[in-house]
């Protein structure tokens, strides 16, 4: 099993734009890269409140 790490969630989301696909493309839970895209400093809790309402 390969390890996912946090720079090939970060160049997925990159690539995607979406957490929903970066999170079904890697095998990873959608939690999982919400936390390291904040962990990035690349989601802002303004974005944060939205994507918690969507889920």
């Amino acid at each position: 099993m390969k390890t996912i790490e946090k720079s090939d969630i970060i160049a997925k989301y990159s690539m995607t734009g979406s957490i929903k696909r970066t999170a079904s493309e890697l095998n990873v839970s959608h939690s999982t890269v919400w936390r390291v895209l904040i962990e990035a400093g690349l989601y802002t809790q303004s974005a944060c409140r939205g994507y918690l309402q969507a889920v």
